[in-house]
């Protein structure tokens, strides 16, 4: 799938919108090690994640880390997203536990 691409107002250029890895590229990757035990699901509910987090899956989230400010886009504020892998949580607590990928 190609990266979605954005004109300027005068119309003199054409800008690819580079969003980070899509969802299809990201279960694709996955599938090639777990087959049909990848599947993707936009809209979750959050008793589904927790479901899923029950039965020992990991659920790969995509979160939205910040924001990209208008003056930097020239079209309006635009979120930061970034994927981690969620491995468990603790219901007591009301925490989730994650691992970020990010290698920072």
């Amino acid at each position: 799938m190609p990266a979605p691409t954005w004109t300027d107002w005068n119309r003199t250029r054409r800008v690819d919108i580079r969003t980070g890895t899509t969802p299809h590229v990201l279960r694709d990757v996955m599938k090639q090690w777990e087959g049909n035990n990848v599947r993707l699901e936009r809209g979750a509910d959050f008793s589904e994640f927790v479901s899923l987090l029950r039965e020992g899956k990991p659920v790969v989230t995509l979160l939205r880390v910040g924001s990209i400010p208008p003056e930097t886009t020239l079209s309006g504020t635009w979120p930061m997203m970034h994927w981690v892998a969620v491995d468990g949580f603790d219901e007591s607590d009301r925490m989730i536990y994650y691992t970020d990928t990010d290698g920072g």
